[in-house]
């Protein structure tokens, strides 16, 4: 495959909200639709592009097959802190396009003045994922028990971050 990583714009929503709906229906997907599920894609596409964070897409063939999402706050207290959260379609991963997308995640972030620290979650079972972020240069600051209920168990997650000089 040609993957193509670039920002999200306002042609991605029909694409993203496809690949939204197809991310909540994996079953071990992060991603909770609440009913009416269209409809919910859709205002969260359309929200993520014209947010003031960063949007990264994973292009294929046309069709969005991951993405990076970078969110900040306009919180005096956390306005400092970018939070990453990276999705990939089973396809594509294990290709380098992961730590691709994180890199650019960080450029932008180091571009930021204001940004002294990416963040993210990760599920403890991931011990791939875990092991390409602290390359990356990201440490384990704590976890969370029982932090999400997913396929009708309870999953623990690590919290990483990496400061920004």
């Amino acid at each position: 495959m040609n993957e193509v990583i670039r920002e999200a714009n306002e042609h991605d929503a029909d694409r993203l909200t496809a690949y939204l709906i197809d991310l909540a229906a994996q079953p071990d997907s992060m991603l909770h639709l609440q009913t009416g599920a269209l409809a919910n894609a859709q205002d969260q596409a359309a929200a993520w592009i014209q947010g003031d964070g960063l949007l990264l897409v994973v292009e294929t063939q046309g069709e969005i097959v991951g993405l990076l999402r970078g969110q900040g706050s306009d919180e005096v207290w956390t306005r400092h802190a970018v939070t990453f959260s990276l999705s990939l379609r089973k396809d594509v991963r294990d290709t380098g396009i992961g730590a691709e997308c994180i890199r650019r995640g960080l450029e932008w972030a180091r571009s930021r003045s204001y940004v002294r620290r990416v963040q993210l979650e990760v599920l403890t079972d991931q011990e791939e994922t875990i092991r390409l972020y602290e390359r990356l240069g990201f440490e384990t600051e704590g976890w969370r028990l029982r932090a999400y209920y997913v396929n009708q168990r309870y999953v623990d997650t690590y919290l990483m971050a990496q400061q920004i000089a």
